[in-house]
């Protein structure tokens, strides 16, 4: 369904250029205007330490820093103003001195008077000895060229310049100085016009101080160019290079052969050369006076009536530019500054400047509303441009010649619609064209179909597309992909997608397994072979080809896919139409979306191109960005903000197109990343309550300030000159502020009522490409408090109140101590009564505890008395009784007269009677024991036996505890030393004692029983021994008891502790007993293990 015409083609426009592009790559003309003054004839440019630009004009000194301008020029009446008007040279050395060297006079700038410091080379002779050239080795010896054959040199410890003996070598004026790499210094000079030995070049050691001479010769072409030497320049690979008149370019070569003259080639305009005079090259006028080699490598050639050539090292091309369309061109002074920024100075038409690394981006205005477009594969640099508006381009990018195909209706050869939506060019060199309204108009009109265009007779021949069998309806074919087999794909925006067989001429028809009346076919895609394919734009469903079926199977889901890129371990870059940049792996099934949050500028990414640096560069309808697929960060600063179609062209050279609304923007991925340099931050101003401050006359780093002076206006600039107005700032008052202030490009910060205190300035600042200065300027400052607030005010106040304070309390504290003395007195005759009547009461409480202890311990003994006294009472009543009846018996026997019988009777009735007398006698011990244990101890001691004391009170407190516990029983040991001897003691008090310690024994073990509630009883055991130790007798009581616990035992010898429960103790037996044993100068202490029993021992000395 096909139809084929004759043709020829139709030419609408053919240019010897193409239409306007806007390019930065130009210089940027700098207006000087002080006072209405303007400054255009410019000899020399510097920049200093500070940052500020300084250009030598022939009326005076400019300094310009991207915002203000200020002109130094020559006062009669002030000695420190500038020698002369005219300066020809400026330097600024490795100390940061900047010098101008004008007629005769070489002045340094003092920046802290903001004036010069002058020295003086006129002879008062007739000669000229303007200064023409200055330099520094690399020795830091600065040097100084005169027109009158003087070198002069700088010794700094002096602060003198001393002429040099080479001078006598030099015969003519000099120009230009330079010291290289390996200590010579070069002179250049200025030659007569013919005179082959006068001027030329001069090389100049200054270690062993020879000279050699390099002239113009004009039998050797490879001799110096000419013997007027303009400028010098050592390159970054140590070449030099020398500028002569006639547009004389030399390359040093230092052999038999010295130097290579490059001369101008204009049929080789790409070449390094310097720039091509129209007429007259022989001209001695054209002055090379600019040679410079950039950071980047690029060379830059400058001749006076000429103009400025570039050379870019990478490319290898060559560009020429002029600073007057009036052929006016005088180049005379070329500088780099540290901001990546090309200064040009011309004698005629002023102070140009260009940001060597500006984003260079071109922009062709004509062409709009760009399609799927290519660059010919076959003709390199031809490239063929699709719109929706023009037809079809034909671009020479190089030469910038065009031709525009455009339909003619009465002509069946042209292009067959002017709505181009796509262009191919296949691997025979045929060039495919889709054509078609679309929705163009509200909808899809059927004026689509596909060209091919013959280059040989540049004719198109025309295939129509029927639509569902309708012959007059053609449809329109959005892309153009081939595949691996030479089939063309195209896309018709509808649910189906066409292969056409070039050679046969063929459409096949294909569908997909999930379309509908929705589904919108509008692009197919493929990718290095990986992945082929079709997007459904209406269902959102991605198809792969697959190639042994000749079908399409479902491939992705959920995303209408324009374009795909490989990644990396099998990952895949998709563009959608409205959700933004994927990121898919089909292997992991896994997907990941990157949209406006992410930093996309719309969901509607149009296109992209993957550059050699691993950068998607992507289109929008908001605007360009660049997106790192290795930080996978986007960044769109400085980046063209368009409404962008779906065109894109990635050069065989690199460069990158793309079709915006606004035309077709072309530029190098590595020559739109802005300029990196960051600026330099200057304090250019204070005002302190309204009143301007002199920053330079500080006395210090720190500034001082009154309490008065608290209102401050800062004032600053950040020297970038690329664009000085978008510079950004950032400042920030600490302690005063917590955070950075917004970024703004407002050079001004106010303070205002700020507090006494210490106080720092930050200020930081952006050029305009967002890049931020890593050095902060700070500025500190001090507001002092008012005298009545400072700290010696303070003490001084302070000591003044604390003396009347002092005096005040002073008073009232001896008044106080007066009635406190009184009432001190009162009160003490008061508690002394008390502490007497309580002392007395004390006393007779503890008396009283001390009686009731002894009746608690006689107490003790009182059952056992009793049973004691109770055995002998027992056999007293026994023997009477008996007695008794033998008496009976006696009587009954005299009576029966059996005497002898009586008498033995009588007999026995002795031996009963003697028993009675030995039981009572033993009662009443018993008794006079008793009575001396309750009697108060009159303090007297006796010999007393200590064995018998212990076994006695042993027996007693035992038949004590038995008669009080009925049920207690327990083992008695004792254990007495025989050789013992009487100890003088107090019996009774000693008695107390041990009966204290034995009866706590007894004690121990019942306690003990009574807690085994019910299981077999502890059999007691209590053990009393004495030992004799030479000067002491050791009293010894033990028990098998449960012990005395570690956290009591330092506590069981205090007065009224005790363990028992309240009301049965008193918790003055051991102290008790303790005192009695110190008043005897003996020592008792306690041995215990939990458990294991508790040993109590008494050592009473003998003596």
């Amino acid at each position: 369904m096909y139809r084929i015409t004759a043709f020829s083609c139709f030419w609408l426009l053919f240019c010897s250029s193409i239409w306007a592009q806007i390019s930065p790559d130009v210089f940027e003309n700098i207006p000087l205007v002080v006072n209405r003054e303007e400054f255009f004839d410019i000899f020399s440019i510097a920049q200093d330490s500070s940052g500020y630009l300084w250009v030598g004009t022939r009326e005076g000194l400019v300094k310009y820093d991207g915002y203000d301008t200020k002109v130094y020029k020559h006062l009669s009446e002030d000695s420190t103003s500038l020698g002369d008007n005219v300066v020809r040279v400026l330097y600024v050395d490795s100390k940061g001195v900047l010098w101008a060297g004008t007629n005769a006079i070489l002045n340094r700038f003092n920046p802290s008077c903001d004036c010069f410091i002058k020295y003086n080379f006129n002879n008062n002779d007739e000669f000229d000895h303007t200064i023409t050239a200055l330099t520094e080795d690399r020795e830091t010896n600065l040097w100084l060229g005169l027109r009158q054959r003087r070198l002069v040199r700088y010794d700094r410890q002096k602060d003198l310049f001393l002429n040099d003996p080479i001078s006598k070598e030099i015969n003519h004026d000099i120009t230009a100085l330079l010291a290289d790499k390996n200590n010579n210094l070069w002179i250049g000079t200025r030659g007569s016009i013919g005179e082959i030995s006068s001027g030329g070049l001069l090389r100049f050691n200054t270690k062993n101080g020879t000279v050699d001479r390099f002239n113009h010769d004009p039998t050797n072409s490879k001799s110096l160019s000419n013997n007027w030497v303009t400028s010098l320049m050592e390159d970054n690979s140590g070449q030099l290079w020398v500028g002569t008149a006639k547009n004389g370019l030399n390359k040093f070569i230092n052999g038999p052969d010295d130097f290579i003259r490059i001369l101008p080639d204009s049929l080789s305009p790409d070449k390094f050369q310097p720039p091509h005079p129209k007429e007259n090259i022989e001209d001695l006028n054209y002055l090379v006076n600019v040679l410079h080699q950039d950071n980047k490598g690029d060379f830059w050639i400058g001749t006076t009536d000429v103009g400025l050539q570039h050379f870019d090292s990478n490319r290898k091309i060559s560009s020429f530019h002029a600073t007057s369309n009036l052929n006016k061109n005088f180049p005379t002074a070329f500088y780099e500054d540290r901001q990546g920024q090309l200064w040009l100075g011309d004698a005629i038409n002023g102070l140009f400047r260009k940001d060597a690394y500006a984003r260079k981006f071109t922009l062709y205005p004509n062409l709009q509303a760009l399609q799927r477009s290519i660059e010919s594969k076959v003709e390199p640099g031809i490239f063929w441009i699709s719109t929706l508006r023009d037809g079809l381009h034909k671009l020479d990018i190089k030469s910038g010649k065009y031709k525009t195909f455009q339909n003619n209706v009465n002509n069946d050869n042209s292009i067959g619609h002017d709505l181009v939506r796509a262009v191919h060019e296949d691997i025979d060199g045929n060039l495919w064209i889709g054509l078609g309204t679309g929705s163009v108009g509200g909808g899809e009109s059927g004026k689509g179909g596909l060209d091919r265009f013959n280059r040989e007779t540049e004719t198109f021949k025309h295939y129509k597309i029927p639509y569902r069998g309708d012959p007059n309806f053609s449809h329109s074919i959005y892309s153009i992909y081939p595949d691996e087999n030479g089939f063309l794909w195209l896309a018709t925006g509808k649910e189906t997608l066409l292969r056409f067989d070039s050679h046969k001429e063929v459409f096949k028809e294909y569908s997909f397994p999930n379309t509908t009346e929705d589904s919108q076919i509008w692009t197919s895609i493929w990718n290095s072979g990986n992945v082929f394919g079709a997007s459904d734009f209406g269902n959102k469903m991605l198809y792969r080809y697959d190639i042994a079926k000749d079908t399409f199977v479902n491939y992705l889901a959920g995303y209408n896919a324009l374009n795909i890129l490989d990644g990396e371990d099998g990952w895949y870059w998709l563009n959608t139409w409205d959700q933004g940049l994927l990121h898919y792996n089909p292997g992991l099934d896994s997907a990941r979306l990157y949209t406006t949050d992410d930093g996309l500028p719309s969901n509607l990414a149009v296109s992209f191109i993957k550059d050699e640096k691993d950068h998607l560069w992507i289109t929008t309808r908001k605007g360009m960005v660049q997106f790192d697929l290795k930080t996978e960060v986007f960044s769109s600063n400085g980046l063209p903000i368009d409404w962008f179609h779906l065109a894109n062209i990635k050069a065989r050279d690199g460069q990158l197109f793309f079709g915006g609304e606004k035309g077709m923007y072309a530029f190098y991925p590595d020559q739109v990343n802005g300029n990196s340099f960051p600026p330099q931050v200057l304090l250019s101003g204070l005002l302190i309550s309204g009143e301007p401050f002199d920053l330079g006359k500080r006395s210090s780093k720190t500034l001082e300030l009154t309490h008065q002076e608290n209102n401050l206006e800062f004032s600053f600039k950040a020297i970038h000159h690329s664009n000085p107005s978008k510079n950004k700032y950032q400042y920030k008052l600490t302690p005063f502020d917590k955070d950075w202030s917004e970024e703004s490009t407002q050079r001004i910060a106010r303070y205002t009522n700020l507090k006494p205190g210490g106080y720092t300035l930050n200020i930081r600042a952006a050029n305009s490409d967002g890049y931020w200065s890593e050095d902060i300027k700070a500025f500190s400052f001090v507001v002092n408090p008012p005298w009545w607030s400072t700290w010696w005010a303070r003490v001084i106040g302070i000591i003044m109140f604390l003396f009347a304070f002092i005096s005040i309390i002073k008073f009232q504290r001896e008044q106080a101590i007066k009635l406190e003395k009184e009432k001190r007195r009162q009160n003490e005759l008061a508690r002394a009564k008390e502490i007497e009547k309580a002392y007395t009461e004390l006393k007779a409480t503890q008396a009283q505890l001390i009686q009731s202890e002894k009746m608690a311990s006689l107490g003790e003994l009182t059952a056992g008395i009793a049973h004691e006294i109770q055995n002998p009472l027992n056999f007293v009543n026994n023997f009477s009784e008996v007695s008794e009846e033998m008496i009976d018996e006696v009587n009954e026997e005299i009576e029966g007269g059996d005497l002898d019988e009586a008498k033995e009777i009588l007999q026995d009735l002795k031996g009963n009677l003697e028993k009675i007398n030995h039981h009572g006698q033993r009662a009443s011990g018993i008794v006079k024991s008793m009575l001396d244990h309750s009697r108060a101890s009159g303090g007297e001691k006796v010999e007393t036996d200590i064995n018998a004391l212990c076994d006695e009170y042993l027996r007693l407190a035992y038949h004590g505890m038995r008669a009080k516990y009925r049920n207690f029983n327990a083992e008695l040991e004792t254990s007495f030393n025989e050789s013992l001897p009487k100890i003088n003691v107090i019996p009774q008090d000693i008695g107390r004692v041990l009966l204290n310690l034995i009866n706590n024994a007894f004690q121990a073990i019942n306690d003990s029983n009574k807690s085994l509630q019910g299981l077999e009883a502890l059999k007691g055991i209590v053990k009393v021994s004495t030992k004799n130790l030479g000067d002491n007798v050791q009293i010894t009581v033990s028990d098998n008891g449960p012990g005395i616990p570690d956290d009591i035992k330092d506590k069981i010898f205090q007065p009224f502790f005790t363990t028992k429960p309240t009301g049965e103790g008193t918790g003055l037996g051991l102290s008790l007993s303790y005192d009695i044993i110190k008043a005897h100068v003996g020592e008792m202490w306690v041995e215990s293990e939990k458990g294991e029993g508790s040993t109590f021992i008494v050592r009473l000395p003998i003596d």
